[in-house]
């Protein structure tokens, strides 16, 4: 409620008649300030062009009006109120003054303020506010300011809602005479009547802070609104680029209006563009036409799901009334001599000067979006998984709950009655599942049952053709058959299967041993088939050779262990990214993924960027811009998108093995979401957001003005895809290209390496390839560095020690362990040799060259029974390498050692035994 005002006089002033009106609005304005300076001060309060007060200016002044002239249940006045603010204006007595009619112009006015009835349409019964008024032409506090309360005692039912169109700029105009303004209007057929909705004359400037009302834009900054000019990304039409200069021409309207529209005509009225006129005219005097245009503005972005504003841009036609959409007319009063003349021009574009196209820039809001977000639970079910309980917002973990190892026993399930082999087979079940822990007494308990169900059971068959004594050593033994059946099922059984480390097969498939990689995806699949990240592991295996069905399958299983889990909704949208059946399926997963804490900003531009490349694939524009603008203002936050690739590694357990996606340039979040989803193994999806790049999806209607740069990373990553698809003809084809266009540059250098080592093994080529990465100062990848250390060992040993050791230690793996022995054998460090392969076979049991290498050794120590053990378990683990096995042939001519015959040791397994 407002403060009590002090003892003041009151004055009301009427200017209609005072006519009944069903639901009145009372006013009350108590004056505060000592003026704007000596003298006399005239305060005036218009509303609709009509003044309700006009007095002079005295601190605490108190003024009342019983009755404005509106009725709030009419239509008409609630449309009247949603435009037309009350305006306070303070004016100097004495001064020249103006024959114009409208109070706004007078020249003798100096300060001013507005105050919107708008929320008495809302169903407000009082509003109260404190009104400052600001200086009309620098816009700064004068100290005056106006305490208003507006009451209403009626309920008021409006079935409409507001919808907001601000006139904001346009850039690029022909040149014009000197003194000219533009007026602007925007047809409103089918949704509000009058159709036309004028925004005045653009009187605004580029540094504006607040728009004004378009109702009483003549008022210059005392018609300034609560509302910041705009800053926002624009929607842009496919055929309109904003090439904007210092020298070109614009123009500045910031004026809005507000109108009552019907919900449900709007959503018809919105696929349709709306028609803006616009005409150059003098800024005072007789209305000369300088310049005639029309532009059809697009506001379709309002049908998407959750948006209720958007910033759009509309290239500007000359006026012709031939090309006027259907049902809209002339919407601005000009004299008809020069629309006549207008008229006759051809429909074509408008340019100024420099060639560029000249465009306007509105903008369109409602208070509540038009159509509501679908909820988390309508998108899990496209996705046919039912809505997760708790928590429902995506996270990164990969993980599945699991029972404890050592179950709680039940010892009166255990002594319950009941047959011999039901207690036997319940033994036995419960001491599979772990370490069981009874006593003494039930094991007793346990036993004597089934002895005495045995020995029932015994009875019950005569002896036969045999002595007495013949069948009591068959009972004896049937008891002692069933007494070691007990103590059998309580020893210890074998212990589960586990799964491997999360790194072992990636640093296999690092090394170029897809043998013992397939063994562990092979081993995890056995031990944990339920969990997510095995299930995903798999999946990219099959994502990586191009068999999408085969890893849509395993990505439903890993999403059914765990459907929250944002990689893998990532990586199961993009597996669905090109299939026209799938799109729903592909948004759905996207969206899911786009939820939760948005205060990571990589992993946000990530999520949008995906969503983008979906949308504009699909030539869903509208939802292509608002998927963009989020991406973009996701990508304002801090960009850390090596912690982002760190956490997906050590999340996930997939390294990159041929490139570095650490290294791109992350300026562009475009470019950030190409790499990834190239790490996702989705070969489609990241092309489509190379050719975004490309397009310049990422800068086009960017509030920030910034050129879109087209830089060598798009190269890279489109040639490491090439190179993941095994295409490397390809590949290398396209880094030279990249090298060409762009010059030499650390990362293409490093991928020229990785081409041509894959291609031809290793040769002088491909030393001088890697030499060339090395002076650039390229990261090279561990494959390449421990391939650039196998080919050099043999001639330099200095140098394969480096690049091994760098090798691990950017990934230590037990190749690269096995490897550094190899080295320090060869120069003669023996027991360093036989540490190192010692800890590679440690770390990598399955490892067949590094238990060779340890038999090697132990020949050239003349230890033959060790070396016969570690050949013996090199042959169980597997083949070898040519190399290995060329070394360990010589080895055995000159230390022969006697060998178990092959068949035996192929069959021979100890596993049983540990």
């Amino acid at each position: 409620m407002p403060p009590k005002a002090k003892k003041s006089s009151t004055t009301s002033v009427k200017i209609i008649e005072n006519n009944y009106l069903p639901s009145p609005v009372s006013l009350s304005l108590i004056l505060k300030g000592d003026g704007l300076g000596p003298g006399d001060w005239i305060f005036l309060t218009v509303f609709n062009g009509n003044v309700i007060f006009e007095t002079k200016w005295n601190k605490n002044l108190n003024l009342q009006c019983d009755s404005l002239p509106v009725d709030l249940k009419q239509p008409h006045y609630q449309s009247l109120i949603a435009d037309k603010p009350l305006v306070f204006i303070i004016r100097s007595v004495g001064g020249k003054g103006t024959k114009d009619a409208d109070p706004l112009l007078n020249a003798d006015n100096c300060a001013g303020a507005t105050f919107d009835l708008f929320p008495l349409v809302l169903g407000e019964r009082e509003i109260y506010l404190e009104v400052h008024l600001i200086n009309i032409v620098t816009g700064m506090p004068t100290g005056c300011a106006v305490e208003v309360s507006a009451k209403t005692d009626e309920n008021i039912q409006n079935d409409k809602i507001p919808l907001i169109i601000t006139m904001i700029s346009g850039h690029c105009f022909p040149i014009t005479r000197g003194g000219t303004a533009y007026i602007s209007a925007i047809g409103l057929n089918d949704i509000h009547d009058p159709q036309a909705a004028k925004f005045g004359m653009s009187l605004s400037t580029s540094n504006a802070a607040k728009i004004v009302w378009a109702s009483a834009c003549n008022g210059g900054l005392a018609a300034n609104t609560a509302f910041d000019v705009p800053c926002e990304d624009k929607f842009l039409a496919d055929d309109l680029e904003l090439m904007v200069t210092d020298t070109c021409t614009s123009v500045y309207w910031n004026s809005m209006t507000r109108v009552l529209v019907d919900s449900t005509s709007l959503r018809e009225r919105l696929p349709l563009p709306f028609l803006v006129e616009i005409a150059g005219v003098p800024k005072v005097g007789k209305i000369d036409v300088r310049g005639r245009y029309m532009a059809l503005v697009d506001a379709g972005v309002l049908l998407e799901p959750g948006q209720f504003g958007v910033t759009t841009c509309a290239r500007l036609l000359f006026y012709n009334e031939s090309n006027l959409p259907e049902g809209t007319g002339a919407l601005l009063e000009l004299p008809p001599a020069s629309a006549k003349t207008v008229s006759a021009r051809d429909a074509t574009f408008v340019t100024d000067e420099s060639g560029h196209a000249a465009y306007i820039v509105m903008r369109f809001d409602l208070f509540d979006p038009l159509n509501v977000k679908l909820k988390i639970s309508s998108l899990f079910e496209v996705l046919g998984f039912p809505t997760p309980e708790g928590f429902v917002a995506p996270i990164n973990e990969l993980y599945v709950d699991t029972a404890p190892d050592d179950t709680p026993i039940d010892i009166r399930r255990i002594r319950k009655e009941g047959g011999a082999v039901a207690v036997h087979k319940e033994l036995s079940t419960l001491s599979c599942r772990g370490k069981v822990q009874m006593n003494q007494s039930t094991k007793r308990t346990a036993a004597n049952r089934l002895l005495t169900r045995m020995r029932h059971l015994v009875r019950q068959f005569p002896p036969g053709e045999c002595s007495n004594i013949e069948w009591q050593d068959t009972v004896t033994a049937q008891h002692a058959a069933s007494r070691r059946a007990v103590t059998a099922s309580f020893a210890p059984q074998p212990p589960p299967l586990r799964t491997s480390s999360r790194i072992a097969a990636v640093r296999s498939r690092m090394a170029g041993d897809s043998r013992i990689a397939d063994e562990h995806l092979k081993n995890n699949l056995i031990a944990a088939a339920n969990h997510p990240r095995v299930l995903f592991s798999k999946a990219l295996r099959y994502l990586e050779v191009k068999n999408n069905s085969e890893a849509r399958s395993y990505l439903l299983q890993a999403l059914s262990a765990q459907t929250r889990n944002r990689y893998l909704l990532w990586a199961f949208g993009g597996s669905e990214f090109d299939k026209e059946e799938s799109y729903e399926i592909a948004v759905a997963a996207f969206r899911i993924a786009v939820k939760g804490d948005t205060s990571d900003g990589t992993t946000g531009a990530v999520g949008w960027a995906a969503l983008h490349a979906l949308h504009h694939y699909n030539q869903n524009i509208y939802a292509a811009f608002v998927t963009a603008r989020k991406m973009r203002k996701a990508y304002e936050l801090p960009r850390e998108w090596v912690k982002f690739l760190q956490r997906w590694v050590e999340i996930s357990g997939e390294e990159e093995i041929f490139w570095l996606p650490a290294t791109i340039n992350f300026k562009y979040p475009l470019l950030v979401a190409a790499a990834f989803f190239l790490c996702l193994r989705c070969y489609k999806c990241s092309e489509r957001l190379l050719q975004c790049v490309e397009e310049g999806c990422a800068t086009r209607g960017a509030r920030y003005c910034s050129k879109n740069e087209v830089t060598v990373d798009i190269f890279y990553i489109r040639a490491s895809s090439l190179v993941l698809q095994g295409e490397l003809d390809k590949a290398l084809q396209l880094t030279e290209q990249g090298i060409r266009q762009y010059g030499p540059c650390a990362m293409m250098s490093q991928l020229r390496a990785v081409c041509l080592t894959y291609l031809r093994d290793w040769d002088s080529v491909c030393d001088s390839a890697f030499l060339v990465t090395e002076r650039a100062g390229a990261e090279n990848c561990p494959w390449l560095l421990l391939r650039a250390a196998l080919g050099v060992m043999k001639s330099d040993l200095d140098a394969a020690m480096q690049r091994a050791a760098r090798a691990h230690k950017v990934a230590p793996s037990p190749y690269s362990a096995l490897l550094i022995s190899r080295i320090y054998a060869r120069k003669g460090e023996q027991k360093l040799a036989e540490r190192w392969a010692a800890a590679a076979v440690k770390t990598e049991s399955l490892l067949a060259d590094g238990w060779a290498f340890l038999a090697i050794l132990a020949m050239m120590d003349r230890n033959v029974d060790r070396a016969r053990a570690m050949l013996r378990t090199a042959k169980q683990a597997g083949p070898l390498s040519a190399d290995i096995e060329e070394e360990l042939r010589k080895m055995m001519k000159i230390v022969p050692i006697e060998t178990l015959p092959g068949a035996l040791v192929k069959d021979l397994c100890l596993c049983d035994y540990y």
